[in-house]
């Protein structure tokens, strides 16, 4: 048996079947249809979700014991009281923190400002995994990664200061628990059988931390996709605000975090502005390596493939500045899968790059999540040192 571990992307989401033991024995990545125009629409997520999932069970015939979805954050979906979604709260759209502690709130805010008359019919505020989740039969939940979380998610004394109504996010429940099975309506609408346990996904970022086992001090995850970040586990804050700091979902550990807020955005932005952004990714990057093209359009692509490691490397110097170290990296996201770009990017941030078996990090992190929820394992890191393995590694 397999669970099925979905995350919702930007501009696409991914899903795999993965074993006990860590094995993926079914992989795929669903682009978005954006129905709603230039932005997406929570009915695109349902729809790469369903698709993803006959994919799936076209590539293996082993079944699924559970469900775990993630997402990125903050994003919200607002539903009314008949169930039906507005247009979803997209995480690059969210406003600055300009008070509090939350990184939730201002998006909220925002929201009820501009929105007013759709935020006061608004009857529940959801994360956009836990919107699919709801959707495949579980209940309206709002998961927390941890209690030390809660200031950065939100309460009543900044839900009263923003205004918002707390009565619209539904209750917290832990990471990892089962908050229903599936239903009548995901066996008809994604082809899922009923009674599947869903498990609570959380954030991104959170899962790729679990996904590549970084839940020990010193060790570091690199995440790449549309944005990208180099988190450091560690015993200590930071001391500037030049890096983020947020709680470990390991008891007294911080995550500590140096951002890269359009790493991969650059690549797409390149793509498009040389019409090329139908080539397949993967190619389009191996092409750009081993090219010796001295076209405009290559030559280009060289130099932004240069800006981006640099930005990487400017990262790792910020955090050894103030106290982090960092030797390797565990990388997560599309950029893991390319040998060539590992290899360039390890010299030039002079930097060992470890790549997991299963390298889409959110995907592991929710597999993880699964063997711990059913019993697979006594908890999170017992189940992460059995699912997360060590391929290869790229030197510098």
């Amino acid at each position: 048996m397999t669970w099925l571990c979905a995350d919702i992307g930007t501009s696409s989401l991914k899903a795999a079947l993965i074993d006990a033991e860590g094995i993926q024995h079914a992989f795929v990545r669903v682009r978005y249809r954006q129905s709603g125009g230039a932005a997406v629409a929570a009915a695109d997520w349902e729809a790469a979700f369903k698709e993803a999932v006959i994919a799936l069970k076209g590539q293996t015939r082993a079944g699924i014991a559970a469900v775990c979805v993630s997402g990125n954050g903050p994003t919200f979906v607002p539903v009314d009281r008949h169930g039906e979604a507005f247009p979803p709260l997209i995480w690059y759209n969210a406003p600055k923190r300009t008070m509090g502690a939350s990184l939730f709130l201002p998006h909220i805010e925002r929201y009820a400002a501009e929105h007013r008359e759709r935020y006061d019919n608004t009857a529940r505020l959801f994360s956009c995994q836990e919107w699919l989740a709801w959707r495949l039969g579980a209940e309206a939940v709002s998961v927390l990664p941890g209690e030390r979380y809660r200031p950065y998610y939100w309460d009543e004394a900044q839900c009263v200061a923003a205004g918002c109504d707390m009565r619209k996010f539904p209750p917290f429940v832990p990471l990892g628990t089962i908050i229903g099975k599936t239903g009548n309506r995901a066996e008809r609408d994604f082809a899922l059988g009923p009674n599947i346990p869903l498990v609570a996904g959380g954030p991104d970022f959170i899962m790729a931390l679990i996904g590549t086992g970084v839940l020990t001090e010193g060790l570091v995850c690199n995440r790449a996709g549309t944005s990208e970040g180099i988190n450091v586990c560690s015993k200590a804050p930071a001391a500037t605000d030049n890096l983020r700091t947020l709680p470990h979902i390991a008891d007294g550990l911080f995550n500590v975090g140096a951002l890269i807020p359009r790493s991969g955005i650059l690549f797409d932005d390149y793509r498009r502005g040389t019409f090329q952004e139908e080539r397949d990714y993967k190619e389009h990057l191996d092409a750009l390596l081993k090219s010796a093209s001295f076209s405009e359009e290559d030559i280009a692509g060289r130099r932004m493939l240069l800006k981006m490691a640099r930005q990487v490397r400017e990262k790792i110097e910020l955090l050894q500045e103030n106290g982090f170290p960092v030797t390797e990296m565990r990388v997560s996201g599309g950029q893991a899968k390319n040998p060539l770009w590992n290899r360039m990017k390890a010299k030039i941030s002079r930097t060992t790059l470890a790549i997991p078996a299963i390298t889409d990090g959110e995907l592991a992190g929710n597999a993880c999540l699964c063997a711990a929820a059913l019993g697979e394992a006594a908890g999170i890191r017992e189940a992460a040192a059995k699912i997360v393995r060590i391929k290869e590694r790229y030197f510098p």
